[in-house]
């Protein structure tokens, strides 16, 4: 085992898959993937241009953003209610 780790033709190489760097330990490769910007994992927003380096801040940007309000109508009274609990008194 000692000779394939010392001989050039046999060392493991770890390779990115999204650029051309190749490691020589896995760990190495994983933070390349980390610190690199480029390869930075990002959640986008399907409503808007904006992107999120966390699904939670996308999460809360969809709940929080008045242009992104889900409405729901009701069919028995002329009314729209953005959240989903509307409650009626009964008459």
């Amino acid at each position: 085992m000692q000779h394939l780790q010392h001989t050039p033709a046999h060392a493991l190489t770890f390779d990115c898959d999204k650029c051309d760097r190749t490691s020589d330990t896995d760990s190495a490769l994983q933070q390349h993937l980390r610190d690199s910007p480029a390869h930075a994992v990002t959640f986008d927003c399907d409503k808007c241009d904006r992107t999120f380096d966390a699904d939670r801040a996308l999460q809360q940007h969809l709940r929080d953003s008045p242009a992104h309000a889900v409405t729901f109508d009701c069919d028995e009274y002329d009314h729209s209610q953005n959240n989903g609990i509307a409650k009626f008194a009964s008459a």
